[in-house]
């Protein structure tokens, strides 16, 4: 219960517009995957009561992003989020602020390249233009992607 209210209480401060989460991956402490299913659970439930969209990214995506190999090590997963942060946050940060960080980055990064892909996917409608003997023409070479 303490957890749970930890986490809306920094939700409500912080006011963040949605969260990324790391996917669990497969370990070898059973006793330690069930704590960290459990804790998972919890945050995933406070972001759920306030609403947010939560965003899962799989542990080798996220270093995938970042250092540019989903094998990576935490220590090249830091130095590279140290050097994409601002001068204020280049401080050698702890690992799993640094692993915190790392999620947020590619998540966002995922989401910006999204965004941009669905700008520059053409309507389904295409432009129409005037041609030289003043007729109504289709101007745009695209077409509807087909759904499904």
């Amino acid at each position: 219960m303490a957890l749970h209210d930890g986490l809306l209480a920094v939700v409500d401060r912080e006011r963040p517009d949605g969260a990324a989460v790391e996917r669990v991956f497969q370990g070898v402490n059973p006793q330690s995957l069930i704590a960290l299913g459990e804790a998972r659970g919890v945050l995933l439930l406070a972001l759920a009561r306030r609403g947010l969209p939560i965003g899962e990214l799989a542990p080798a995506d996220v270093k995938r992003s970042i250092t540019g190999s989903g094998a990576a090590d935490k220590e090249q997963v830091r130095r590279m989020v140290a050097s994409l942060l601002p001068p204020a946050g280049r401080r050698k940060l702890p690992l799993d602020a640094a692993d915190a960080a790392a999620v947020a980055l590619a998540w966002g990064y995922r989401v910006a390249v999204r965004s941009a892909r669905i700008m520059a996917t053409p309507t389904a409608e295409p432009a129409r233009g005037v041609d030289a003997a003043g007729a109504d023409v289709a101007t745009s070479p695209w077409r509807r992607r087909p759904s499904g």
